[in-house]
């Protein structure tokens, strides 16, 4: 008996000793390896575990509204025969136009002008009669401040302050969507643009008569929609702006100060600004700049290239310069919004961005202003007959693009 019980312990000594041998050989194993198998897994670098950084705003698709469509399905017939005004005016489109623009109302005014919204694009603001949907023939009650039938009046009170428009599901048959998907929670959201319709500009830009621009509305920004709330996933942002003369001013009206102060109501802060624009010197610009966005605010003089192949130390492409941002800010988890204006009177170097942006799909740029200067655009075949000519496209190929844009989940604007 004594025999076989020390047999038996020796057994169990030796099935214990292996036991300890196999574990410690793994744990062994691990620590030596195991530390940048976590890394790996949890897409961390430095050596810091953790998760890897989901995204908060993953594109999932586009819809055109129904007034879009509309437009989508008709625009070449609509120029062909010089009738997009006239197409205007008419039951149907009065119908879309009149809830478009109450649904862009900024304010409304205090009495006695209560019936009066006011439409605030950061330029000249556009004051329109929200009561008179159906007491009109061939016109709308859409009026600048020197036009409008308070136009004596020293100020024009508000019932509350200016505040942001935000679409909501009622306005769908008006504005397009992008729906995005929220990798941390797993819900899906929206956020709504303007539609692309008439001649991709305010529409009744040239439609109507007024005596402040001699061409009639075309300036107007009001109709453009930001983002109605700062991008999910993306805390840093970063506007590169080429063809910008001044802060405040612009032949066109100016840009900077209307994306910053405009985007600004929706709680988006640009932490960098980047100008490019060939004539004005850097110290005539800098002056233009309020004090508060000096420091964040980098200008070139510079014409710039059209493509990648076409740059040099003198002549920036602007979509590398995009890229190149993201590598020097080490942005791995692509943290930037990035906002891409583009309007530099030079059709070809404007085509060679945006063809490059539609090229790149690694590119990241998640929002766009341009305004496309094509000659299939009639009503704008007078003011745009500068020297550099015309984009040979017709109006409906340039739908087209921005179209293409949106589908690439990019919210492009037809600027002015």
């Amino acid at each position: 008996n004594g025999t076989i019980i020390r047999r038996l312990s020796l057994v169990c000594c030796l099935c214990l000793g292996f036991i300890y041998f196999i574990y410690y050989s793994a744990t062994s194993s691990r620590d030596a390896h195991g530390a940048d198998d976590d890394v790996l897994r949890s897409g961390t670098d430095n050596g810091q575990q953790g998760k890897a950084k989901r995204n908060q705003r993953k594109f999932v698709s586009y819809t055109s509204s129904k007034w879009e469509q509309l437009w989508l399905d008709n625009v070449k017939a609509w120029t062909d025969s010089k009738q997009i005004c006239e197409v205007l005016f008419a039951k149907e489109q009065r119908d879309y136009m009149h809830d478009f623009l109450t649904m862009l109302c900024t304010a409304q005014l205090a009495p006695p002008n209560e019936d009066w919204c006011e439409i605030d694009d950061d330029y000249k603001p556009l004051y329109y009669n929200t009561k008179d949907r159906h007491r009109f023939k061939n016109n709308y009650t859409l009026f600048f401040k020197s036009e409008s039938p308070f136009s004596k009046q020293p100020t024009i009170a508000l019932q509350a302050p200016t505040r942001p428009v935000v679409p909501t599901k009622e306005h769908e048959h008006l504005v397009s969507k992008f729906v995005f998907l929220d990798e941390e929670t797993g819900s899906h959201y929206v956020e709504y643009i303007e539609p692309l319709v008439s001649h991709l500009r305010f529409p009744l830009a040239r439609c109507l008569n007024t005596s402040i621009w001699p061409i009639p509305y075309a300036l107007f920004r009001g109709y453009v929609l930001p983002p109605q709330e700062p991008p999910r996933g993306l805390p840093k942002t970063v506007y590169f702006d080429a063809g910008s003369s001044s802060w405040s001013e612009g032949g066109g009206g100016p840009s900077l100060k209307a994306f910053v102060n405009l985007w600004g109501r929706y709680g988006i802060d640009f932490q960098q600004i980047f100008a490019y624009e060939m004539t004005t010197e850097r110290e005539t610009f800098y002056k233009t700049v309020p004090e508060e966005y000096r420091d964040r605010t980098h200008y070139r003089q510079c014409a710039v290239a059209s493509s990648v192949e076409h740059k040099d130390a003198d002549h920036p492409f602007i979509p590398h310069e995009i890229e190149e941002f993201r590598k020097k800010a080490n942005d791995k988890n692509n943290d930037y919004y990035v906002f891409f204006k583009l309007d530099i009177d030079s059709p070809k170097i404007e085509g060679g961005s945006i063809d490059y942006i539609l090229d790149s799909p690694d590119l990241l740029v998640h929002e766009i202003a341009w305004e496309h200067h094509v000659r299939g655009n009639y009503l704008m075949k007078g003011p745009w007959s500068g020297p550099a000519g015309f984009d040979e496209k017709t109006l409906e190929e340039s739908y087209h693009i921005f179209l293409k844009l949106r589908q690439r989940g990019i919210r492009a604007h037809s600027w002015v």
